[in-house]
């Protein structure tokens, strides 16, 4: 039975409102944590949680996006323990398996803003991580990218190991729902 849980959330994809300024950030964050601990609840997901956030944080020359500082500065009032579930969130900056070699070039500009790697680092992350002996890892996309990434990690993770695919309600199906199901489970983030 695994004892703790990975969050692997693709940030923008798990955004309820759009960002302009460091309240919007603290707003989204809010109902983020909240969903999550209302799916770790009702899913019966281990309650420590590690919620490492991805999104498009540093430009190509290495500085950080201003939505990157804002969450950054934030994070750390998101390291809580509530209703028994216990959050400690992080900027998801380089992928585990090379920790603190930070990924330049998440985000760029050139064609209009769009995030870069995301999801590679989710799906590399969970394959890694599932291998972990007594964790469970949960991504949080609705993003169909993942899916090659979800029935990896559901295959190669060790046996005392879960994955989870948490999607929005309002994302009841997908084509390839059937063989995910295969490896892992798909729940709803309500």
């Amino acid at each position: 039975m695994p004892h703790s849980t990975y969050m692997l959330v693709d940030y923008d994809n798990a955004m309820l409102r759009e960002e302009v300024a460091p309240l919007d950030v603290r707003a989204n964050m809010v109902l983020l944590t909240t969903r999550i601990r209302a799916a770790v609840l009702k899913h019966g997901l281990p309650k420590n949680i590690s919620l490492r956030l991805y999104g498009g944080w540093h430009f190509d020359d290495g500085r950080m996006t201003p939505r990157a500082e804002w969450l950054l500065r934030l994070l750390p009032d998101f390291a809580q323990l509530r209703e028994g579930v216990r959050t400690k969130p992080d900027l998801a900056t380089s992928v585990v398996a090379a920790a603190g070699r930070v990924l330049h070039g998440t985000y760029r500009n050139s064609s209009g803003p769009e995030q870069k790697m995301v999801d590679t680092m989710i799906v590399a992350d969970a394959v890694y991580l599932a291998r972990r002996r007594g964790t469970c890892v949960a991504i949080i996309s609705d993003d169909a990218d993942v899916i090659p990434g979800l029935i990896t990690a559901g295959r190669e993770k060790s046996p005392s190991a879960s994955v989870v695919w948490l999607r929005s309600a309002d994302r009841k199906t997908h084509p390839g729902d059937g063989t995910v199901r295969q490896s892992c489970s798909i729940e709803v983030l309500t």
